[in-house]
Formats: structure tokens, C-alpha cells, sequence
């Protein structure tokens, strides 16, 4: 069967290396980055699933720049700024859910 990866924050960074060790299997159907952080994650170049990366605009821990950056590296990536959302992404389960089922 095939997963859906999730990772806020840090733990954006774990996403991208999982999804980047089992590319080869072909179970990974997609990757969803909540205000993610770019150390760690530079395997994200070669992965060849759609990646939702989602950031708060009001998010005082990192700045969106960190989740834009990581689109930019990835092959097939989108990034949505989330108004009045902060760190702790309250507004992304919406958005999310949309993405893992499209």
C-alpha cells in the first residue's frame, strides 16, 4: 500500500529522509512539510512525489522562506502561506487532507 508522509517543524527533515530511503520501493505517495526547516533535508532533490509545503505567515520561529526553499529544491512541490497562522500551523489539517486525497 502506499504512505503519506507528514513533518512539522524539525521533523521535516525525517519526512524527506524516510521518503528519500524508500524512494526505490515505490510506497511513498506524497509528503506534507508544515513550517519546515531546510538542515537535513537535501535528499528532498531527488524525490519524485508531490510535496505540499505549508507555512504560517505569522510563524516567529522560522521564517517562510525556510518551506519556499525547500520547494524551490524539490521537483514537484507547492507552497501555500497560511494566513494568521503561526508556528504551531493550527489552520493546516484542512489543506493537508485536501492534498493526501487528491
Amino acid at each position: 500500500s502506499l504512505a503519506s508522509f507528514a513533518g512539522w517543524s524539525m521533523g521535516s527533515a525525517a519526512v524527506v529522509e524516510a521518503a528519500y530511503l524508500r524512494r526505490s520501493l515505490g510506497v511513498v505517495k506524497a509528503l506534507a512539510i508544515l513550517a519546515g526547516q531546510t538542515a537535513g533535508t537535501k535528499n528532498i532533490k531527488h524525490l519524485e512525489v508531490p510535496i505540499l509545503a505549508l507555512h504560517g505567515e505569522s510563524d516567529k520561529v522560522l521564517p517562510p522562506t525556510c518551506s519556499r526553499t525547500l520547494v524551490h529544491r524539490a521537483q514537484q512541490a507547492s507552497f501555500v502561506l497560511l494566513p494568521k497562522t503561526g508556528h504551531r500551523m493550527e489552520a493546516a489539517f484542512d489543506p493537508i487532507v485536501d492534498f493526501i486525497r487528491n
